[in-house]
């Protein structure tokens, strides 16, 4: 992650430290270090070392959210595991498949939604009966 990059000090360190802690939300580490969000968002823009280690936090952030979806998995939960798969198992042709249909209902016919839902179903069937 980090690699040549050169210690932060006083101020910049705590807000890196803090920011860490806060996992990235600028205005909740901003006052617990007394800072305004200009500040942090000044000494991003003139201090390149002080960038990289803040833009690395999302790293940071990202490998802890990871971890948990990894243990959510292990403890069985399927819905970490769909989205697990979705996100991550294309790859192994999980994909999600998305129908459009075509309804063929005209704007101003006012159709209440038993009526759509009666037109989805007669869709449906014929579209399976095609295949």
């Amino acid at each position: 992650m980090l690699q040549n990059v050169t210690p932060l000090r006083g101020k910049k360190k705590l807000m890196y430290e803090t920011l860490k802690r806060q996992l990235g939300c600028v205005t909740a580490a901003t006052k617990i270090v007394g800072i305004t969000r200009m500040t942090h968002y000044r000494w991003m823009k003139a201090d390149e070392n002080y960038k990289t280690q803040v833009e690395d936090i999302e790293d940071y952030i990202i490998d802890i959210v990871d971890n948990a979806l990894l243990k959510s998995i292990m403890e069985g939960s399927v819905q970490a595991q769909v989205f697990f798969m979705k996100t991550r198992g294309q790859k192994k042709g999980y994909v999600e498949i998305q129908r459009n249909i075509n309804l063929n209902i005209e704007p101003d016919s006012a159709a209440s939604m038993s009526e759509v839902y009666d037109i989805v179903k007669q869709t449906q069937k014929k579209t399976i009966s095609k295949k």
